[in-house]
């Protein structure tokens, strides 16, 4: 009977998983390269995109405000208005990430961050794709963020047992802060799992 329990959660888990690597998957990403780059400011710039995306799921037309933009020399920018949008062709304005970033150059990326964290999502490191210092590039961004918010964790106060996120609230729990599954709680997490509430 053990067995069977145990075959069970790890199907679970692995359907879990999966699931997971679909929406990650879904997420709006692509190579991108530029035209006709106009300054309206040190850290404005207004231009045309090109979006290549391998797995023909996306195009020029899906570029929304607040996907971030990586040019060909790592410079990052957050995209604050579409001007002109079709499938082939986007005029968008962007600001620049950080501050003092030249007018975005060469061949690029487009993508959503994910949404708890800010962690960048790339596209295959290929002739086709992105370039394999720019992933490395975002890769390292990406541990680095890790790294700040487990010391961060590490560091925090843990707020006690909770059942859920509105339970924790009504307690006092900020969001952003982290607290332990109580037995029974309803998100289904194992009891005494760390959990940030979000909401």
């Amino acid at each position: 009977m053990q067995k069977y329990a145990l075959i069970f959660i790890a199907v679970s888990i692995a359907q879990s998983l999966f699931a997971q690597v679909d929406t990650l998957y879904s997420e709006m990403t692509g190579t991108c390269t530029f035209g006709n780059v106009t300054a309206v400011d040190s850290d404005t710039y207004t231009f045309d995109i090109f979006v290549t995306d391998q797995g023909s799921e996306y195009s020029a037309s899906d570029v929304a405000v607040g996907h971030v933009i990586i040019d060909g020399n790592k410079n990052k920018y957050i995209v604050t208005a579409i001007n002109v949008q079709s499938v082939f062709l986007t005029n968008i304005t962007v600001d620049c990430i950080g501050g003092n970033c030249p007018a975005p150059f060469g061949k690029g990326q487009i993508t959503q961050a994910t949404p708890n964290f800010g962690f960048d999502l790339f596209t295959p490191d290929n002739q086709n794709g992105l370039s394999q210092i720019i992933k490395a590039s975002l890769e390292t961004s990406n541990w680095l963020k890790l790294d700040q918010i487990l010391n961060e964790l590490t560091a925090a106060t843990i707020y006690g047992y909770f059942l859920n996120h509105v339970d924790a609230g009504a307690d006092g729990v900020p969001v952003g802060s982290p607290y332990k599954a109580a037995l029974g709680n309803t998100m289904g997490m194992p009891w005494g799992a760390l959990i940030i509430r979000t909401h």
